[in-house]
């Protein structure tokens, strides 16, 4: 038996978490995003949502990234010679 609001749930679930299933970690790297911060900024815009994904995921797709956007979630590895993005 499912319960009523597991079968809301899912439904929110599989919005909130598309991009991030679109999108590897392995290609965040690749452009040198830092995944945390990369999930932090998703999440934040999902809280001020209401909860839910936001309108318009494109603008958290990295292709459609300004440059200003990327530098500031690329990882900075200025004067650290041994970045850690866990």
């Amino acid at each position: 038996m499912v319960f009523p609001f597991v079968a809301e749930l899912v439904p929110v679930l599989q919005i909130a978490i598309g991009p991030m299933i679109l999108i590897s970690g392995v290609g965040l790297l690749f452009r040198r995003i830092n995944p945390r911060t990369w999930l932090h900024w998703y999440f934040e815009a999902c809280a001020n949502s209401g909860g839910k994904a936001p309108a318009d995921v494109a603008e958290f797709l990295p292709w459609n990234f300004s440059t200003n956007r990327l530098s500031e979630l690329q990882i900075s590895t200025a004067g650290n010679s041994n970045p850690n993005t866990s």
